[in-house]
Order: structure tokens, then C-alpha cells, then sequence
């Protein structure tokens, strides 16, 4: 027993017993939100994939609802307590969380005043073709905002950030190395045509020499026997 006199045991277990108790309560919630979203969008929006699956598109529909709102507001928000690891991921996960939040309860009302005797009564072809409009397009914007979100999510994380930033370092080392074997080559060119240059006049001497030796060889040689010029001493 504590000073206060409460026992070390209850102190300890109460916050234990407020979040199981919470999350009792929150699990309901959005079990009772989901179980309206998948009802609204099997009513409202039964043909949004009917190009995949036929007569099981309402059953798709709901299901697609229940992941891109209800779903996805409990993975952003697991996300922002267990994963974020920089501002840009905790300012998307929160914003995620919380827009699909909104627009599952948001169905979850439309739902219900939809199905209420008083305006269900009152809905004609055109409205019924209006409110399944409204279904199809909530569908898009479900699953290309949690798509947009998480390539956001992804490339803002610190894991992705290094990873660029190792690239970009590999991406200077290999342009400095080429710059460095460039210039090396350029140098060892040089060098060679300095070299050439050097050996070119005693090149072209020897070279003119033999020219003209071969030149008074074939020019004053009469017989195969008779001596050139050259050979007399001339």
C-alpha cells in the first residue's frame, strides 16, 4: 500500500486497463463505421468494378471502401506512432489519417441519411444515378490519395533520404574518376606527341638519307656492274 493510499498494483494496471478500454470503444466505432461504408458503396457504388469481377463488383466495392477509408485511417495512424522517422512522414501520416477518417464518416452519415424512410422515399432514377456517381468517384479518390500519400510517405523517409544521398555520392565519385581519367589520358597523349615531335627531324633525316641514297642508286646505276657515282668517290 502507498502513502496515498493507493496500492502500487492499481497505480500501475490503470493504464493498462483506460487503453484496453479505449480501444474496446475505438474498435466498435470503426467496426460500426466500416460495416456503413461497405453497405454504402455496395448500394451506391455496385458497378465500379464490374470490369473485374462481374456480378462480385458490389462485394469488391465494399470492400475497396472499408480499406481506403476505415483501414487506412488505423495504418496512418500506426504509421505516425511506429514509423515516422522525419517531419514530412509525420505531417503525411497525420493528414492521411485524418482525411480518411473524415470521409468514413462522412459515408457513414450520408449512409444513414440516405436510408432514412423520409429521403429514400424521395429518390428518384436520377438521384439514385447521382448518389452512385458520387460512390465511384469517392472509390478514385480513396485509392489514388492513399496511393499519392504513400509514395509521399515513402520517399520522405530517412531510410530513402541516405539511400539518395548515397546515389549522389556515387553519382560525384564516378564523374570525378572519369574526369581524373580524362585528363590523364589527355596528358599521356601529349606526352606521346611531344615525343613524336622530338623524334620526327632525326627520323626524317635518316628517312631523307635513304631516299637519297636509293634515288642516286636507281638513277646513275647503268650496268649491274658499274659503279655508281657515289662509289667512284663523285
Amino acid at each position: 500500500m502507498s502513502q496515498n493510499g493507493f496500492s502500487s498494483d492499481f497505480v500501475s494496471s490503470k493504464p493498462v486497463t483506460a487503453r484496453a478500454v479505449g480501444g474496446i470503444f475505438g474498435g466498435l466505432l470503426v467496426l460500426l463505421s466500416a460495416l456503413t461504408t461497405a453497405a454504402f458503396f455496395f448500394k451506391y457504388a455496385p458497378t465500379a468494378f464490374d470490369f473485374l469481377v462481374g456480378d462480385l463488383s458490389p462485394w469488391l466495392s465494399a470492400l475497396v471502401g472499408v480499406l481506403v477509408f476505415e483501414v487506412a485511417s488505423l495504418v496512418w495512424s500506426w504509421l505516425k506512432a511506429n514509423d515516422a522517422d522525419t517531419g514530412a512522414q509525420l505531417a503525411v501520416s497525420n493528414i492521411s489519417a485524418w482525411a480518411a477518417m473524415a470521409c468514413g464518416l462522412a459515408v457513414t452519415v450520408v449512409y444513414f441519411s440516405l436510408g432514412t424512410d423520409l429521403i429514400n422515399a424521395q429518390l428518384d432514377a436520377t438521384a439514385e444515378t447521382a448518389v452512385s456517381l458520387v460512390g465511384g468517384v469517392l472509390i478514385v479518390i480513396g485509392i489514388g490519395g492513399n496511393f499519392c500519400a504513400g509514395f509521399v510517405y515513402r520517399i520522405s523517409g530517412a531510410m530513402h533520404s541516405s539511400a539518395t544521398q548515397q546515389s549522389q555520392l556515387r553519382a560525384m565519385q564516378t564523374g570525378a574518376a572519369f574526369a581524373a581519367n580524362r585528363e590523364a589520358t589527355y596528358a599521356e597523349l601529349q606526352r606521346t606527341l611531344e615525343g613524336i615531335r622530338a623524334q620526327l627531324p632525326d627520323v626524317a633525316n635518316q628517312q631523307g638519307a635513304a631516299n637519297t641514297e636509293q634515288f642516286i642508286s636507281d638513277r646513275f646505276r647503268i650496268g649491274d656492274n658499274r659503279p655508281t657515282p657515289r662509289q667512284n668517290g663523285r
